[in-house]
């Protein structure tokens, strides 16, 4: 598959969404999500070495997508309870972040750097979400933020921390145990 006919998927999909949330068309939209996902992985299973920008710019979109369809159809519902329907998509949306993030990069500090754009992103709707006073969907946007932060923060740290210190040091040498 190529990134084009994915990127197409994904343009149905958010035509689906805008079509399907406010009318409450649900399994529509699940319908749609499912057959773009597995369109995007099949994209990225093919993958080889390196992802290319348009397979990268591909499978953000189609994470980006789902968080903007969770918050789509909170805004339809309104600022009662938290929709049924957008908790999972939300969900889905952070799993699939870390998935894309280990598909596409195969460098640790890629994966970070990926997950921290990520990060800033749901901040984003976090903030708006809480403005807007949508409390229930932000403490959900919010609790995936600081762990695609925290997720983010230990790649790029572990990458850090194994190039600057000698192998000796990590796993406990006699020089750095209490004991020795």
């Amino acid at each position: 598959m190529t990134w084009e006919s994915a990127a197409f998927a994904v343009i149905v999909v958010v035509a689906a969404a805008v079509v399907s949330v406010p009318r409450g068309w649900r399994e529509l939209l699940i319908a749609a999500t499912v057959i773009v996902g597995l369109q995007v992985e099949w994209l990225l299973l093919e993958v080889d070495e390196s992802a290319g920008v348009g397979d990268v710019v591909v499978a953000a979109s189609f994470v980006l997508s789902l968080l903007g369809i969770a918050v789509g159809l909170q805004l339809v519902r309104g600022r009662g309870a938290l929709d049924p329907i957008a908790l999972p998509y939300a969900l889905a949306a952070t799993g699939a972040a870390y998935l894309v993030a280990g598909q596409v990069f195969e460098e640790r500090v890629n994966r970070g750097v990926m997950l921290f754009v990520a990060a800033a992103v749901w901040a984003l709707v976090f903030a708006a979400l809480h403005v807007r006073r949508y409390p229930d969907l932000a403490l959900v946007v919010g609790v995936a933020l600081l762990a695609l932060a925290t997720v983010a923060r230990a790649r790029i740290s572990s990458r850090m921390r194994s190039s600057r210190w000698p192998s000796r040091h990590r796993q406990g040498s006699s020089r750095c145990s209490p004991s020795g």
